[in-house]
């Protein structure tokens, strides 16, 4: 009869450990679900801030890039014009190279 109430007893204590287990694990759980919710919390503020950021950006990209391809072309307007002149200059030189020193 005794030792059938240690077995008892042991079941018991052991089912009381086992329940407790069960416990500290949902306890557990609920904690880092806690963390982790806070982490998002924290990473959805961080993606906010960079959504906001976005059309600002892009419209200062757009400026630049407008702003670029503006300076583009007034060089290249500025090369064709040079060169423009150099070969004007050069008909121009020739000319007074004639009338200063004509051909033989």
């Amino acid at each position: 009869m005794e030792a059938l109430e240690d077995k008892v007893e042991a079941q018991g204590r052991s089912q009381e450990g086992l329940t407790q287990y069960v416990l500290d694990l949902g306890r557990e759980a609920t904690e880092r679900f806690q963390a982790i919710d806070k982490r998002l919390d924290l990473f959805i503020n961080s993606v906010e801030t960079v959504d906001s950021r976005i059309p600002a950006l892009s419209k200062a990209v757009m400026e630049f890039g407008a702003q670029a391809a503006q300076r583009a072309r007034d060089q290249w307007e500025w090369k064709d014009s040079h060169t423009s002149l150099v070969a004007h200059v050069e008909k121009i030189e020739e000319a007074v190279s004639k009338l200063v020193k004509p051909a033989a």
